[in-house]
């Protein structure tokens, strides 16, 4: 009789934790920055409101990827970011994969202000699409070509620094949330680890 209820405990033990497993994916928390930089938890709050517009399911989770080029200090209270400020939408996949179903790069300058110790993009100055893409790319370097090289590594979806930021924002949404993804992948391609 006690072997039967310790068998009956552990099915149902197994069964409820399989329950919350499943349950973690099916409501995915919103991102939120966590690390200490007050400017970069600026930059990543209106990337992700920006993104938001693009995603395709409800229960997906927009997750920033800012790769910071040059941060200037106007004043006290204000601060300029320049930068190719990438943005992903994902949605859980079974029980331990996050698909990327939409996304792209948003090569910007955000002017951020300083309210009650907290900082706020106030506005931002993208690139346009097409053949207005290099000029405005041009335009935010205004003849320093380092940064105009660094815009078009930072474009570059295969060069090392975007695979880095890419993969160590997705990790930190994940381990902040405590989500049971394991991997991560995109459209019709094989799921990749995540750790």
């Amino acid at each position: 009789m006690k072997k039967q209820f310790l068998i009956l405990i552990t099915l149902l033990s197994l069964f409820c934790f399989g329950l919350a497993f499943a349950e973690s994916l099916k409501n995915l928390p919103p991102y939120t920055y966590t690390g200490d930089d007050p400017v970069l938890a600026a930059v990543c709050a209106e990337t992700v409101e920006n993104g938001k517009t693009f995603l395709l399911e409800d229960n997906s989770v927009t997750v920033p990827c800012p790769i910071v080029l040059k941060t200037e200090t106007v004043d006290d209270t204000h601060m300029r970011v320049i930068g190719s400020f990438w943005v992903f939408n994902y949605a859980p996949r079974g029980e331990d994969v996050l698909e990327l179903i939409s996304g792209g790069e948003r090569p910007a300058i955000m002017d951020l202000e300083k309210k009650d110790d907290a900082w706020t993009v106030v506005k931002v100055d993208e690139a346009d699409s097409g053949d207005e893409y290099i000029k405005d790319i041009q335009r935010f370097c205004n003849g320093d070509e380092d940064l105009e090289k660094a815009f078009a590594e930072a474009g570059d979806g295969s060069s090392t620094r975007f695979k880095e930021v890419h993969l160590k924002f997705l990790q930190d949404y994940v381990k902040t949330n405590n989500l049971p993804v394991k991997y991560w992948k995109e459209y019709g391609t094989d799921p990749l680890p995540l750790f």
